[in-house]
């Protein structure tokens, strides 16, 4: 896939995710809004509805038009303390224990709402039953939200009734009438949401009632809590599956490009022995060769020499496919790791020194011997000593180290060649990967040797790091257990 195709997607989908994202956002603001209209029309409904009720019984009967209007029949007197105006002498006969006796000389609805105003409000109105039935119609309108209510005074210009309880001044200090009971710091309620004039309106009233609801954020969050929730979830998990499907497209496009560079450079690696193998083969058939029995044994070392080299990197490849496969098995026994080592130092050595350098040993483990499949564990050694040897630009400068460690023994392969970057050895152990080597191309394989190295060592419940960097070399550090 071309590399515009690519960020084109990427921006497509970016902006679709950007979109669901904001319209989600725009939906459950809209919900909270509509919550928020809704329970504050409910809570207005039923402050109003308290209001009336508590006015109701001053309110003059539209019935009877023949005459003055009269106060009617009280539909409820808890809320009007009219013991405290009877025992007083204040309410005549005709207005007993609350109840409307029709007589022929009755208070007019002026005469009572004079003297009701020429008393402080907190004698006209019981707290208790003011608390009680504000929250029955709070709940008739499916409001059960905690509140805390009280009654502010114009006259006073301070809160008399607060929480169900009276407040009383001492000394120009408010405090409850139960002395039990402690006054908040802000029983004022100036910061109350919701406010109503009772018994009169504007300057006119005695006083306001004052609502407050301590958690009235968290009340409008409750029936959207599910909404968000569930847009949190969802958007979380396209967030992971647009993260995730952009990494694996850009793991593909790398991939598909090592494997592009691994084709490449396994056409080179074959082409060349293939065109020496046949430049043999033509010689061979040479009328002058065939006289000369020592020219044809060495076209034949060359071809046998080639053919070598062809089926070792065929079975780099078939070894990598096998262990993608996981059809591999180990055959363990007991084995010298020294051994080992000093087998893959006498191999390379040849190399190294016909390029002027050298490679040194320092096996200090005392204990080596380690359960391990030979053969896997040599093409280790080989493997890592021929990129060292690969790597190192002029003269390669090669050192072996081994040590006991807890459980096991470190070998440590040490090089001053060409050394990588963080990225590079971030990907170092992935098939297919090559480090570049800027305009040097003499370097060759296939990119699997250090991706085999690392499947072996796994499969030997080991591990290998790598410290590296660029200009001052690499250092490969392999863990073999002694027991898997």
């Amino acid at each position: 896939m071309k590399r515009w195709a690519i960020k084109g997607i990427i921006a497509l989908m970016s902006l679709a995710l950007i979109g669901i994202i904001a319209i989600q956002a725009y939906w459950l603001s809209f919900s909270i809004r509509l919550n928020e209209q809704k329970f504050d029309q409910n809570v207005a409904a039923a402050m109003f509805a308290l209001k009336e009720e508590i006015e109701d019984v001053f309110r003059p009967d539209d019935s009877d038009f023949r005459g003055t209007q009269k106060l009617r029949q009280p539909r409820s007197s808890s809320f009007l303390r009219v013991d405290y105006f009877f025992g007083r002498g204040i309410l005549d006969s005709n207005f007993v224990a609350g109840r409307y006796v029709e007589q022929q000389q009755q208070q007019t609805v002026e005469d009572v709402m004079n003297l009701l105003s020429s008393y402080p409000i907190e004698d006209l109105l019981d707290p208790r039953m003011l608390n009680l039935r504000l929250n029955q119609h709070l709940q008739d309108r499916g409001v059960r939200a905690k509140f805390v209510s009280g009654v502010y005074s114009y006259s006073r210009a301070a809160m008399v009734i607060y929480d169900g309880h009276y407040v009383g001044f001492l000394d120009g200090e408010a405090r409850y009438s139960d002395p039990e009971l402690e006054l908040p710091d802000k029983y004022k309620m100036d910061d109350a949401q919701y406010k109503i004039d009772l018994f009169g309106m504007g300057d006119g009233a005695l006083g306001q009632f004052r609502l407050y609801f301590p958690n009235r954020s968290r009340v409008l969050w409750q029936d959207s809590w599910w909404l968000l929730a569930a847009s949190l979830f969802f958007t979380c998990l396209i967030l992971f599956a647009f993260s995730y499907t952009v990494y694996v497209i850009l793991q593909q496009k790398k991939v598909s490009e090592m494997k592009n560079d691994f084709i490449n450079n396994m056409t080179h690696e074959f082409k060349t022995p293939i065109a020496t193998i046949s430049l043999a083969t033509d010689s061979l058939t040479s009328e002058k060769i065939i006289a000369h029995p020592d020219k044809i044994r060495r076209f034949a070392s060359i071809i046998t020499q080639e053919n070598r080299r062809m089926l070792s990197q065929v079975e780099k490849v078939l070894q990598m496919a096998l262990i993608d496969q996981r059809d591999f098995g180990l055959q363990m026994e007991e084995v010298a790791l020294h051994e080992l080592i000093a087998e893959a130092v006498d191999y390379i050595r040849m190399q190294v020194e016909k390029r002027g350098g050298q490679v040194e040993m320092d096996l200090r483990a005392k204990q080596s011997i380690v359960r391990a499949d030979r053969t896997h564990i040599s093409n280790i050694f080989h493997n890592l000593l021929d990129n060292a040897n690969k790597y190192s630009p002029n003269t390669p400068k090669i050192r072996v180290e081994t040590v006991n460690v807890s459980d096991g023994v470190e070998i440590r392969v040490i090089d001053h060649g060409l050394g990588m970057t963080r990225e590079a050895r971030k990907q170092i152990f992935e098939k297919f990967f090559r480090v570049h080597t800027g305009n040097i191309h003499d370097v060759k394989g296939f990119g699997l040797g250090l991706s085999y190295v690392k499947a072996i060592v796994t499969a030997h419940e080991g591990n290998i790091d790598v410290e590296s960097e660029p200009g001052r070399g690499s250092t490969f550090t392999v863990f073999l257990p002694f027991n898997m």
